[in-house]
């Protein structure tokens, strides 16, 4: 079982299938959410209309927007240095001097399938904090999630910037401590500082576990596709404890969910968020820079169309990589595990809306 073939020209936004065997099936084929947000209208996201919507989010057809502290306001469409291959992202501005107070700035998604063990959650979304004046302040947290809007947290990523709270690194947190382990945080290898300014991808996949049992899932990476030898720290919990008590997570929110200053007033940050993907599964097409999905450094989310166990649609997105690079496809399962083990297949892509030869193998088919 393997992927012994592509149709298609291999440029940026095209319709590519994937031919083979071992696939799986998946319906619907692409994810519950995906946006990236370059048909919006200017000003508050809050109100506009979801690009794809299905499933168990069929009826989230219009973004909710929050905010929390002061004279919030919720995030807008905004175009300043977006990432590759974009036009437009969305934009949380935290701008604490002002003495507005406030401190979080989200988009909100209630979602009531996370509750029961073995349920599960992907997303994945493009990612930059911006410091604008001032110093670092405490953290930010690109997502979090509640229940019933109640204000205590379950879970969340969380940066802190070695400031008045250390250390200098990003990492997964849960808040029910329970009998579980490993830890309640668990760090990746890269400092929060270090990504300023900077566009990365930030990609999740959840399993709940059953009330205090060690058998649910927490992965969480950072993908840097943009600097001259990408790297991509990740975490991987299994049989980990997710929560202690019942209750269903059913209030989360992405983006600049939080920013918390430290004491100067004067810790200013914008939040950006593009390509924005979730879905109930983890089972997905990847493209990556490296023969093995082990050895990628760089990865982009192919968004599939069509789904089946010998074929696989998908809308070609070179993000980050370069029109003629050599590049290699990867299918993940319902585990977030590589199919084929983790072997991919090779093809060497066109430029935007360019001709191009057929994708050439640089492996045996493997069979299983």
């Amino acid at each position: 079982m393997a992927i012994t073939s592509t149709s298609g020209t291999l440029s940026h936004g095209n319709s590519v299938t994937l031919a083979g065997s071992g696939f799986g099936t998946k319906s619907p084929a692409g994810p519950m959410v995906f946006d990236d947000f370059d048909d919006k209208s200017s000003g508050l996201i809050n109100g506009q209309s979801v690009q794809i919507h299905q499933d168990n989010l069929s009826s989230y057809s219009t973004w909710i927007g929050g905010c929390n502290g002061g004279s919030c306001v919720t995030p807008s469409r905004n175009s300043t240095s977006p990432k590759n291959r974009s036009t437009h992202h969305v934009r949380a501005n935290f701008n604490l001097g002002t003495g507005s107070g406030m401190w979080a700035s989200y988009l909100k998604i209630p979602y009531d399938f996370f509750a029961a063990a073995g349920d599960k959650l992907y997303f994945s979304h493009y990612h930059r904090f911006t410091r604008t004046t001032g110093g670092f302040g405490r953290q930010h947290k690109s997502w979090m999630v509640f229940v019933d809007e109640d204000g205590f947290d379950r879970a969340y990523f969380n940066g802190s910037f070695n400031t008045c709270q250390s250390p200098d690194s990003w990492f997964t947190h849960r808040s029910e401590a329970g009998s579980g382990t490993p830890a309640n945080e668990n760090h990746l290898n890269i400092d929060a500082t270090d990504l300023d300014g900077e566009w990365v991808r930030h990609d999740f996949y959840l399993k709940q576990s059953g009330v205090d049992v060690s058998n649910g899932s927490f992965h969480a990476a950072i993908g840097r596709p943009s600097i001259v030898t990408p790297v991509q720290p990740s975490v991987t919990l299994n049989n980990y404890l997710m929560k202690v008590n019942a209750p269903d997570w059913n209030d989360w929110r992405f983006g600049g969910a939080y920013y918390d200053e430290c004491t100067s007033n004067s810790e200013n940050a914008t939040v950006d968020i593009d390509e924005f993907y979730i879905d109930k599964t983890p089972r997905r097409v990847e493209l990556g820079n490296a023969a093995t999905y082990s050895a990628c450094t760089k990865r982009e989310i192919q968004r599939a169309t069509s789904w089946s166990d010998s074929s696989i649609t998908i809308v070609q997105n070179h993000g980050y990589f370069s029109d003629g690079a050599s590049a290699w496809y990867f299918v993940l399962d319902d585990d977030n595990v590589p199919l084929f083990s983790g072997n991919g297949f090779a093809v060497t892509l066109d430029g935007e809306g360019g001709g191009g030869g057929a994708p050439t193998v640089l492996r045996p088919t493997m069979a299983m």
